[in-house]
This record gives C-alpha cells, sequence and structure tokens, in this order.
C-alpha cells in the first residue's frame, strides 16, 4: 500500500500561513462590523418631542433610520402634531430637531 501525501501538504509553508492570516484578518473584520452594528444603537422617544402620553420609542443603527420611523409614527399616531408642527417649520427643520433630541446608545 502506497502512502499519498495531502494536497494541502505539499503546498509551500508560505502559502498555509497567508492563508491563515487572511481568514484571521477577515474574522477580524466580521467581528469589528458585527460590533459595530451590535452595539451603537440610536433611540428617539416621542416623550422627548414633546408627547408624554404617547411610549414610541423608535430605534435604529443609523439616525436617518430612527428619524425615518418616528416620522413614519407620528403621521400615522400624531397626525395633528404634525400639522402644527409644519405651520411654523420646513419638514427638514422637523428632521433637524428630531436628529438633535435622538440619543446614542452603547
Amino acid at each position: 500500500m502506497e502512502l499519498v501525501a495531502h494536497p494541502q501538504s505539499s503546498r509551500p509553508k508560505f502559502f498555509r500561513v497567508q492563508f491563515v492570516v487572511r481568514t484571521l484578518v477577515l474574522l477580524n473584520f466580521v467581528t469589528n462590523l458585527a460590533t459595530i452594528i451590535l452595539i451603537h444603537m440610536f433611540t428617539l422617544m416621542c416623550k422627548d418631542l414633546g408627547l408624554p402620553n404617547c411610549p414610541y420609542i423608535a430605534k435604529g443603527h443609523t439616525e436617518d433610520e430612527v428619524v425615518s420611523m418616528m416620522l413614519e409614527h407620528a403621521m400615522f399616531t400624531h397626525p395633528e402634531r404634525i400639522k402644527e408642527m409644519m405651520v411654523t417649520m420646513t419638514e427638514e427643520d422637523v428632521q433637524e430637531m428630531m436628529r438633535d433630541k435622538i440619543r446614542r446608545e452603547i
């Protein structure tokens, strides 16, 4: 019976080390990305916008996501409040006011 070497063992050591290094770099990147996505959250509560009886909290990974969620909620749940705000403010002003009240959680 003849023993045959495993195909990877015939590769030069440099290529095996290079593979390990690339794998570790990729794992580090994925770990860092997961940390950013899972740890950093932005929140905005209706209470912060002057509606003390509303328990709604918009949570997201970006400020834009949170503002979009809050605007959608406000348009359907508090249309009268949005109409009042639009009398004196533009939509951009409303979004900027919301951004100023967003909290970043870690």
